[in-house]
């Protein structure tokens, strides 16, 4: 290569002494010689000589850049984990609102200034890059090793600072070079690390934990210690649930119903979490489009925000199948007065053929408490039979109602978990709670006894019920035991008669019953019926056989699989409801529930970004800094002539080679004729006391201190 190069220069300036010897020769003056200036390329003058200096400029320029790159990077890394002037996260700050306040605007200040200082950093990326690879190139065109190669045009190539002219990187193939390809590199790093700051990084709103936005006025009850208590009688739960069945409407409100929110992944924030409309559309208990229901004793849209400990409470929830059974099926234990057995006859025969003829029983036994005290999942089964003579029906049908149960706790939403509540856990520790009362007789009062009237047998009366039934259990007592809508109507139907005075109309001189249109009794679950009123006037209740038939309408409805199946679903609900719900009505002792801690915060922009985004973007940055920081020590280290490699530097090197390229013809010939000249810069005169910097002198420039050269 270095032959060819040396042949090409030596055709070069052969061509020119042809040229000189074939022009006419100018004429010698005739006036007096003009005196030129000791800077005139025409005489011959007294050369400069200097020292080479070493320049801080490449890092002082390299020290901005570097600590405002950094400063905006470290700023939005650390605000994605921690308060900037904080050493706790978002959730963990146990300091009181003023001290917050001093944080919040120290974090918010230091936001906005990186956000400030980012628009600067990347407006000035590509000229501070450009600018220490030049200063760069000037030390490495007199002392690099690799210098030599260099010919003039490709060190005019990287005096226009080509690695980031898109006219240049067309040509990379002819003035390519070495430097060249790693300022290009270089560059390249910084404007990629800009680019994915601007995607990686992303201010959003976030709520940052304090003591005075905490609170903790919700209690749930504690399972072991509710369990093993004697606190709670069966006989309330099940007429308060007996009153829930015959009053609740198909509208009610229900804002203890969760349902698994719909799609997968966190939430950003609670509101991205859609849940079904439920509240208006109580038949959702009962739909197998939503099989992941459960109640809890708190909204379905309650949060613990940025509480730093996650919040597990109590969830119930309930499957009900409903299937069609023979009766050498039907379990031998359902027989009156069997110890610990629910069973219950209702038989009626009227005039006019309202018939009735209804068998429950319950063949476990009652009177244990099928839960274990423990914080632990847990799951029951629970199986009420039934035998039914339906309207229009000659033989009884007989249905099993299969009830499976789970019990246990779950993690409440919060910000740590995505906004999400979380899955029913199989294994939960908790804290115990001193049992209050646990010893406490269990059972109730004894003192009644069997009686069977009017075909009505509504159970053993005297029989024991556990302190904790099943919800199941709790439904068949109120909907067939003592006390039920069937029970009281087919044991004395006359007390349900609803007798109105007549009255006389002298208009048409007749007599009339004044009946009204309000409201007198709702059958059990009537909302869970088709085609069923919600309500029954007086009119309805005329004599006794319209009191049977409304029996009569109640009970043929168990003889539809399906709504029934949705009726006795909707009727666990409520029962599991109505049993987890004490400790909002503080009707549980303190050491039988526990207080729900919840943490709305202090609203807080805060940056969103990815600990893989962070490894990517410290990379890319760390590869351009330290890209940098090499150049600049090179820059200083190298004691460069000129401060950078420009325009300074090519004048000079066309004033060097004149002669050669002012004979060059054509543009191709000009290529080739700068492809000829070195492109570098050394000490023509190594061994002399005062060096010459000249174009392609081999030597490179020494560093020593006194040293003196003479300038191109």
């Amino acid at each position: 290569m270095e032959e060819r190069e040396l042949h090409e220069m030596q055709r070069v300036r052969q061509e020119t002494a042809h040229v000189n010897r074939v022009a006419p020769k100018v004429p010698e003056a005739t006036h007096e010689p003009t005196f030129l200036s000791r800077a005139s390329s025409r005489t011959v003058r007294e050369p400069v000589v200097r020292h080479l200096h070493t320049s801080l400029w490449p890092l002082v320029v390299f020290i901005f850049y570097a600590a405002l790159s950094a400063f905006t990077w470290a700023v939005f890394c650390i605000a994605s984990k921690r308060p900037i002037g904080s050493k706790q996260d978002y959730g963990n700050q146990d300091g009181y609102r003023k001290e917050l306040d001093a944080i919040l605007t120290k974090h918010e200040n230091a936001i906005r200034a990186a956000q400030i200082i980012q628009v600067v950093v990347a407006l000035i990326t590509i000229p501070i890059t450009s600018a220490i690879c030049s200063m760069a190139l000037a030390s490495f065109i007199q002392t690099g090793g690799a210098r030599t190669k260099l010919n003039l045009r490709q060190t005019m190539a990287l005096a226009d600072q080509g690695w980031i002219s898109p006219r240049i990187w067309t040509m990379y193939s002819k003035v390519g070079s070495l430097p060249l390809y790693i300022a290009f590199g270089l560059t390249l790093v910084g404007v990629i690390f800009q680019i994915l700051q601007g995607i990686f990084v992303r201010i959003t709103p976030a709520q940052m934990a304090s003591e005075e936005t905490r609170y903790n006025n919700h209690d749930v009850p504690d399972l072991p210690a509710l369990i093993s208590s004697g606190d709670s009688y069966p006989t309330p739960r099940v007429i308060q649930l007996r009153s829930i069945l015959e009053s609740i409407t198909e509208n009610h409100y229900e804002p203890f119903l969760w349902v698994k929110p719909e799609g997968d992944g966190m939430c950003r924030n609670p509101t991205q979490c859609r849940y079904p409309d439920y509240r208006r559309d109580f038949q959702i208990i009962a739909d197998s489009d939503y099989p992941d229901l459960w109640f809890t004793p708190l909204p379905s849209d309650y949060n613990t925000g940025v509480y730093e400990e996650l919040q597990y409470v109590p969830r119930i929830n309930t499957t009900v199948t409903y299937t069609n059974m023979t009766a050498a099926e039907w379990p031998s234990e359902c027989v009156r007065d069997k110890e610990g057995v629910f069973f219950a006859e209702y038989h009626s025969r009227r005039p006019r053929a309202y018939d009735i003829d209804l068998t429950a029983c319950m063949p476990t036994n009652i009177s244990d408490t099928p839960w274990q005290a423990t914080h632990n999942r847990q799951d029951i089964t629970e199986e009420l039979y039934l035998n039914v003579t339906a309207r229009y029906e000659e033989d009884p049908l007989y249905y099993r109602v299969t009830a499976k149960t789970s019990l246990g706790y779950f993690e409440l939403p919060s910000a740590k978990n995505g906004n999400r509540a979380g899955p029913l856990l199989d294994n939960c520790s908790l804290s115990p709670i001193d049992d209050w009362g646990s010893n406490r007789d269990s059972s109730w009062d004894k003192g009644l006894a069997v009686r069977d009237t009017n075909g009505s047998y509504a159970g053993n009366v005297t029989q024991s019920i556990g302190n904790h039934i099943g919800p199941l259990t709790t439904l068949g007592l109120a909907l067939f035991g003592e006390g039920s809508y069937i029970e009281k109507r087919v044991s004395n139907p006359s007390a349900f008669i609803i007798n109105r005075t007549k009255v006389y109309d002298a208009e048409y001189d007749a007599w009339y019953t004044p009946w009204s249109p309000n409201c007198d009794s709702s059958m059990p679950l009537s909302f869970a019926f088709t085609s069923t009123r919600e309500c029954n006037v007086d009119y309805d209740h005329e004599d006794e056989d319209d009191i049977i038939g409304e029996v009569r309408s109640f009970v043929n409805w168990f003889s539809k699989e399906n709504t029934a199946r949705e009726a006795f679903t909707v009727g666990a609900y409520l029962a599991n409801k109505d049993w987890l719900d004490q400790a909002r009505g503080y009707t549980l002792s303190y050491g039988a529930k526990r207080a729900v801690v919840a943490d709305q915060g202090v609203t807080i922009s805060k940056t969103k970004i990815t600990i893989v985004e962070i490894i990517i973007g410290s990379i890319f940055l760390g590869l351009h800094l330290l890209g940098l920081l090499v150049l600049a020590i090179y820059a200083v280290y190298g004691k460069p002539f000129v401060p950078w490699l420009g325009g300074e530097v090519m004048v000079k090197a066309g004033t060097v080679h004149a002669d050669i390229l002012s004979a060059a013809e054509g543009h191709r010939q000009w290529k080739q004729t700068m492809a000829a000249c070195p492109g570098f810069v050394g000490d023509e005169s190594p061994t002399d006391s005062v060096g010459r910097i000249a174009f392609g002198a081999v030597a490179g420039l020494s560093r020593l201190r006194d040293r003196k050269f003479e300038t191109l």
